[in-house]
């Protein structure tokens, strides 16, 4: 391959983050969040060339298909694969299908691989897939687009300046939410900012709908009221029912907190050397270059083209991320309860059904 020749990818599922940004949600997204979907992203960078679209729906696929003039349609993984033959596959179904794809994906040529969140329901096939993944020496990526967000770098390249001290805690205040649904977020980010993948154990709270739990699983997307991370290296992750969709960052001299999803930073700090209280306050507005997802996408670029040290996230990240998430599931259902989640049982899965669907 030259190096200005475009990689080819190959969307599979066509759905709201794989292709459809409604309005609504673009109206309230901060500053650097569009282009939020995949498809969007793919088109938006010249050196990418989106040639194949897959979903099991027709409706579905046909619009896609439509909308980014893509005559390349499947409404089965496997011949987007084997016919279309992309370099990248981007994978935005529903949860129970993208550790089969990647599987699939990896065994068949594929080069790089971009996945939704959250990876799989289980740790089991979370292990299986990115053992392939990294056995096969693939370039991946991953759907939590906070890590990618500029702003919340921004935020890391202070908290490794020494700006606030040393990190104590990272507290979210994401309100109440479902646990496959949104907290893919909120643990990646303990594990970008704590920089550890050792944990001492995980406590937490939940509502769970289903009443026929059991040590084997959960069919439902339990609701997170509290969760509590310890880890080895002496940070603590917090997830609180606080609303806001703040990040704060607490340190020994001074706190950071991104606030809004992104829309701005702010840095506190003691106004006089012996002070308890962080009263100097500094707000900084970062103005991203690009979206989370085409920052995905473009360290994925970067890896095929021979910088594989873009990349910011690796498999052992996000099967670190999988292990704290189905903890604090299994912590709740043993009331409370610290679980190790290397001790976690791999087929202990939570479904993500919420009503009629699964996340």
């Amino acid at each position: 391959m030259k190096e200005n020749d475009k990689l080819s990818v190959g969307l599979i599922g066509c759905g709201r983050i794989g292709s459809r940004t409604d309005e609504a949600l673009r109206n309230r997204l901060p500053e650097g969040w569009l282009p939020l979907n995949h498809a969007e992203a793919i088109q938006s960078m010249p050196e990418l060339s989106l040639t194949a679209v897959c979903d099991i729906e027709p409706q579905a696929l046909s619009w896609a298909a439509e909308k980014y003039g893509v005559s390349n349609t499947y409404e089965d993984y496997r011949s987007l694969i084997l016919k279309a033959k992309p370099d990248i596959v981007s994978i935005a179904t529903r949860t129970s299908e993208r550790c089969d794809i990647i599987k699939f994906a990896a065994g068949n040529g594929v080069t790089a691989i971009h996945a939704e969140k959250p990876i799989s329901r289980n740790i089991r096939d979370c292990r299986e897939s990115l053992d392939i993944v990294s056995n096969k020496g693939l370039f991946f990526s991953y759907g939590t687009y906070r890590r990618y967000n500029e702003t919340y770098r921004k935020a890391k390249e202070i908290l490794k300046s020494g700006e606030i001290g040393e990190l104590n805690e990272i507290c979210f205040e994401h309100g109440k939410a479902m646990l496959l649904w949104s907290h893919p977020h909120t643990v990646d980010l303990m594990l970008y900012y704590a920089e550890c993948h050792d944990v001492d154990f995980v406590q937490s709270h939940c509502i769970v709908k289903d009443k026929n739990f059991s040590l084997n699983g959960i069919d439902d997307d339990p609701v997170v009221e509290y969760g509590f991370v310890k880890f080895n290296n002496g940070v603590n992750g917090v997830i609180t029912s606080s609303s806001g969709m703040n990040t704060k960052l607490a340190g020994t001299s001074g706190t950071i907190e991104i606030v809004g999803s992104g829309s701005w930073i702010e840095v506190r700090k003691k106004r006089f050397k012996n002070s308890p209280y962080f009263l100097d306050i500094e707000k900084i507005e970062v103005k991203p270059k690009m979206s989370g997802t085409q920052r995905a996408f473009s360290e994925l670029i970067s890896a095929v083209r021979g910088d594989i040290n873009k990349l910011s996230i690796t498999t052992e990240d996000v099967c670190a991320g999988q292990r704290i998430l189905l903890s604090i599931a299994q912590s709740s259902i043993l009331g409370g309860q610290k679980v190790d989640p290397l001790q976690l049982d791999e087929s202990f899965t939570v479904t993500g059904k919420f009503g009629d669907y699964y996340a």
